[in-house]
């Protein structure tokens, strides 16, 4: 439950070139949580971001490319203060990088890379089956490959694979139940309709 308010705020830096578009912004967020209930300790959450995204039209297609980084700061008193948390405060940071080309606005091919890593905490990131964490840390890492088919102007069908290199802070047995990181990549087939 969220204590008080909990601001967010976005600010970005537009250009448009006759064929290319730039934006570059930060963003950030910031509240407190009560674990369980209505009163009591609180965590703290924190975050700042940055983001860059740019278009570019070519005669038989347009080329997009998307970058985003956030640092997270965690106050967490109330998780600490239960021994649910190794530390008082951990960091966590995300980056995401990814662009695609369109063929004449109906074929399109995406690549995406994408990670995370923090502090370490055995408390908070527990061995547990499929989802917990044999290492204590939250890193991951991994790659998205896409296809992109629009038969028609409200319609898009994608095929895309999520590939793992790193899951809950290993390669290898991340779970400390015999799960590997590429035990989680998955294929996807998405239809998407504007209506």
């Amino acid at each position: 439950t969220t204590k008080n308010v909990s601001p967010y705020w976005r600010i970005a830096l537009q250009h448009q070139w006759p064929a290319t578009y730039l934006s570059v912004g930060t963003y950030g967020f910031s509240g407190k949580f009560f674990p369980t209930g209505i009163s009591g300790a609180t965590n703290r959450f924190a975050d700042i971001g940055m983001d860059a995204q740019s278009a570019t039209r070519f005669e038989k297609g347009t080329l997009t490319a998307h970058a985003t980084w956030i640092h997270e700061k965690q106050n967490l008193d109330a998780a600490f203060a239960n021994g649910e948390s190794q530390n008082a405060s951990n960091n966590l940071n995300l980056v995401k990088l990814d662009a695609n080309y369109y063929f004449d606005q109906r074929l399109g091919v995406a690549a995406g890379y994408f990670a995370s890593s923090g502090d370490a905490d055995t408390l908070l990131y527990t061995p547990a089956v499929n989802a917990g964490y044999r290492v204590g840390k939250p890193n991951s890492s991994g790659a998205i490959l896409e296809l992109d088919y629009l038969p028609w102007l409200n319609t898009k069908l994608t095929l895309q694979y999520v590939v793992y290199s790193k899951f809950n802070g290993a390669k290898s047995d991340y779970d400390g139940f015999g799960r590997n990181a590429s035990d989680n990549n998955t294929l996807y087939l998405l239809a998407w309709l504007a209506m």
